[in-house]
Order: C-alpha cells, then sequence, then structure tokens
C-alpha cells in the first residue's frame, strides 16, 4: 500500500495489485551474418490436431525484435502431399545476460504422414534457411479438428471432421478466477468460454509502446488456453468489443 502525506501528516492510503517490474526490452547485437543456433522440437510425433512448438534461438544484427524489417523469423511446412504453407515465428522470451532471446513457432497438422519443417531467418539484408526438420503425424480417435461454419447448414457449426457443434457455455470476460468458472462450467456441461482482451484485461500493447508487446500477458493467453483444454473448452476470444473507440478509447494504444 501506499501512504500520502502532507505536512508530514497521513492524508490517504491507497491498495495496489499486480505490480510487476520489468526491464526495457534489449538491443540484440551479434554476428553480421543470420544464422540460427538451436531448433528444438516439442515432439517429434504429434497426434491429428495436436500442437507441435518449436523452440528458435536465431543469431543476426538486429535492433527491434517486433519489427519484421529487423527479424523475421518464419518456417515453412512440407506437408504428406507435397503441399507446402508457411508460419510466422513470434519472440517468446527476452533473454537475459547469460542467455540469449527465444523465438517460438506454433503449427497444428491437418494431415496425417510425414511432415517436413525448414526454418529461416531474414535481418532485412541478409537470410539464412535451416535444414529440413522431420515430425510424424498419426491419427487420433479424439481428433475433430478445427471448428467451422457447417459445409450441410450454413446455420450450424461443425468441427473439422464433420461433427456438430452447438456451443453452451458464458461470457466469463475479464473474471478474476478464470479456474473457477472454467472448472464449474464444464461440470454443467458447458464447452465454450467467452474472453475480453481490452485495456484493463490481457492488453498486450500500451500507449507507452506500440507496436511492443507485453510478453507477460502472452504468457497469461497461453496459460488462458492451456487451462480452457484441460477442462474441453473452446475460447472465443474477443479482440474488438463495443465501446472501444467509445468509452475507452482514452486507453486505446492506436488513439495518437
Amino acid at each position: 500500500s501506499f501512504t500520502f502525506l502532507e505536512n508530514d501528516r497521513p492524508q490517504g492510503r491507497i491498495f495496489m495489485d499486480n505490480i510487476r517490474l520489468t526491464p526495457a526490452p534489449r538491443a540484440m547485437q551479434a554476428s553480421r551474418q543470420p544464422s540460427i543456433r538451436i531448433v528444438r522440437a516439442s515432439r517429434r510425433h504429434v497426434p491429428l490436431y495436436g500442437r507441435i512448438e518449436w523452440t528458435v534461438v536465431p543469431d543476426g544484427t538486429y535492433q527491434d525484435f517486433f519489427d519484421r524489417g529487423d527479424i523475421d523469423l518464419r518456417a515453412t511446412l512440407t506437408s504428406p502431399s507435397g503441399a507446402t504453407r508457411e508460419i510466422h515465428g513470434f519472440l517468446y522470451d527476452f533473454g537475459g545476460e547469460s542467455r540469449p532471446p527465444e523465438w517460438r513457432l506454433r503449427f497444428t497438422p491437418d494431415r496425417i504422414g510425414r511432415w517436413l519443417l525448414t526454418v529461416s531467418v531474414e535481418t532485412g539484408r541478409d537470410n539464412f534457411a535451416s535444414p529440413s526438420f522431420e515430425f510424424i503425424v498419426s491419427g487420433s480417435p479424439d481428433a475433430r479438428g478445427f471448428i467451422r461454419v457447417s459445409r450441410r447448414d450454413a446455420g450450424c457449426f461443425e468441427y473439422a471432421n464433420g461433427d456438430f457443434f452447438y456451443p453452451i457455455g458464458m461470457n466469463v470476460a475479464w473474471a478474476a478466477n478464470m479456474d473457477h468458472y472454467f472448472q464449474r462450467l464444464s461440470e454443467a456441461g458447458g464447452n465454450l468460454v467467452r474472453v475480453w482482451m481490452c485495456p484493463w484485461h490481457l492488453q498486450l500493447e500500451s500507449r507507452a509502446a506500440v507496436g511492443a508487446y507485453d510478453l507477460l500477458v502472452a504468457r497469461e493467453l497461453d496459460t488462458l488456453f492451456d487451462l480452457a483444454e484441460s477442462y474441453g473448452l473452446h475460447i472465443q476470444l474477443v479482440l474488438q468489443y463495443h465501446g472501444i473507440l467509445t468509452d475507452s478509447w482514452d486507453d486505446n494504444p492506436y488513439n495518437s
């Protein structure tokens, strides 16, 4: 708590929580030519529609972690049919004095068989591509895939495998105890929660640093999604809400 004094006499007190002290992002100075020191997969065998993640530690010369003009880390994935797709990496950890910054790549495969991954990094002037890494995707009886508008009835939802999906849930918005609501909803047979990203909850950017992202908030989002998955719940993540351009415009990062 903080106590305010006037003429050495207490005049009031406020209480604060969730105070965080974080260092300013530091610029990385490394080799002139970009390269990749580490590519480490979370696993080599993945169930269909499961998640696989790679930890990547690149070298290079750049100043801004979040500017793809300075550093752009991405991966090319080759499916069992030979089709390719590209995904972007994201900064996961700024690093410290004794450890380098870490990037991550995440992917959910939608085909069974042998996949290949090639990681590349560009620093504005130069680029570097890694050798190919292999991972195997196997079938799973629980693999239903992503939710989409039904191809049989546009007024309904279904999973990628065609199973019907009827959303039953609640708007937990910015509740302080998500675990409580997730657990109770799951026990009651629910399957969906609505969570807000807004200036007072899970805001990735601030007006003080537009274009730079709060990695602590990003970790909170990771934890939230893992928690929902553990209870068998889907998340409707609210990126834009009523009042974003009116009631809370003063706190919007893009209000110049």
